[in-house]
């Protein structure tokens, strides 16, 4: 498995088949997962269906092996309100991005943008979306 497939940060997930002699476990899958750069976990966020009510989410902002540090977090939206924490793993963070639930109806579109002290990724885009009813 080779990441040079997928210059820009990236997560690759496969599994490992491994064929025994074993009747009970001919077969036995193993999970991996290769990353490339800092990541968020999911890659965008979707509210879903809204109203005129408040809706709180988070994503994780990981890199495995190199420390880097959360230097500011923003959203391009007035109704969003975005704010950060170390989780208990070394080098994750968790963002919570909190909708008022004062948009107008129709499609909602937003960006959350997540900065880091990292040079060859200073900024990290999170895509929000939803239906305000």
């Amino acid at each position: 498995l080779t990441l040079n497939n997928f210059p820009n940060a990236s997560q690759y997930s496969t599994n490992i088949a491994i064929e025994t002699d074993d009747p009970q476990f001919d077969r036995i899958l193993y999970p991996v997962t290769a990353q490339r750069g800092i990541v968020t976990q999911p890659v965008s966020l979707t509210m879903g269906e809204v109203g005129a009510a408040p809706r709180t989410m988070s994503f994780i902002v990981t890199r495995a092996g190199k420390p880097f540090q959360i230097t500011k977090v923003a959203a391009d939206s007035k109704h969003l309100t975005v704010s950060f924490a170390p989780t208990k793993t070394p080098g994750e963070y968790r963002v919570t991005v909190a909708y008022d639930g004062k948009a107008i109806s129709g499609d909602y579109r937003a960006t959350v943008m997540v900065s880091t002290d990292d040079p060859n990724q200073k900024l990290i885009e999170v895509a929000v979306s939803g239906l305000v009813r």
